[in-house]
This record gives structure tokens, sequence and C-alpha cells, in this order.
């Protein structure tokens, strides 16, 4: 009913028609009428032999469909080199992305650059910050903070 205790057989033929009609939709087109006919006919005979439970005649008609697939659809051209550009392709992609989001070193060899090296950067400005419902909202919305620092002489400011 199911096929979860139909027999191993049984199965590997249903398999074999699912991708049996995927290939004929898939090549209906570029086929001759006589050949979509004989391969339907193929197709209707396993799914008799399928529903007969008879595993003589489920291993014959699904030997000679899948023989007609083979000699129909012959394999594209060059698919190893296909292939193995394809897997260089998406190798060098993954390497590269790893190597920018994860792996990229930074030598930082004085600290001038540290208070830069993740995007904190300080502002002199000449007017009042924002009030405190627009600094809790900046605080949320992008990680800002605001310091006011008074300074009651010339000279160097220095916050701890």
């Amino acid at each position: 009913m199911f096929g979860l205790f139909a027999p191993q057989y049984v199965k590997d033929a249903r398999d074999l028609l699912k991708n049996a009609h995927k290939l004929l939709c898939y090549r209906r087109d570029i086929w001759s009428e006589a050949t979509v006919a004989e391969f339907e006919a193929l197709m209707e005979k396993l799914k008799l032999a399928i529903k007969e439970r008879n595993q003589g005649l489920i291993e014959q008609e699904g030997l000679r469909l899948d023989e007609m697939a083979a000699k129909h659809s012959p394999p594209p051209k060059d698919a190893a080199i296909r292939e193995n550009c394809e897997v260089l392709l998406v190798a060098i992609i993954i390497a590269l992305a790893v190597r920018s989001y994860f792996l990229q070193p930074f030598a930082i060899p004085t600290g001038s650059m540290q208070p830069t090296l993740n995007g904190i950067i300080g502002y002199k400005t000449t007017t009042e910050p924002p009030n405190i419902l627009a600094r809790v909202a900046d605080g949320v919305l992008h990680g800002r903070t605001y310091y006011n620092v008074l300074c009651k002489e010339d000279g160097q400011i220095v916050v701890n």
C-alpha cells in the first residue's frame, strides 16, 4: 500500500519508473514520436509488472527500459572537464570566503590603530549630545555611545 513493506526489487522498479518519467519529460521535445511512444510503452509494461509483483518480469522490463534510456541519452561531452572546473570554482569561492571572514590575519605594530580596528572612532563636536531617549535608541540600534568630555583648560584629554 505505502511501499514500506514492499520488496526491494519493487522499490527499485518504482525508482526506475520515476527517473524514467523525469527523463521523458526532459527529452520529449528532442526525441522522435516513435522513440517517445516506445519509451512510454516500456514504462507501461514495467508498471504492469510491478502490479503483478513478478520479480523476473520486473527485472526484465526494468533492464529493457534502462537500456533504452541509456541508448537515447548519451553522456554529455567533456563531462569530466566540466565537473572538475565546477569543483575547482566552488573550492576557490569557499577558500576566499573563509579567508575573508574568518582567517584574515592583521598585524598591528603599534597601538595607534587599535582604536579604529573595530570601528571605534571619536568625533569632536561643538553641539550638545542628544537627549537620553535618542541616546538609548542609538545605543540599541547602532551601538553608538556618547561621552561628553570637557576640558577646564588647554591641554591633553585623557579618558579613563
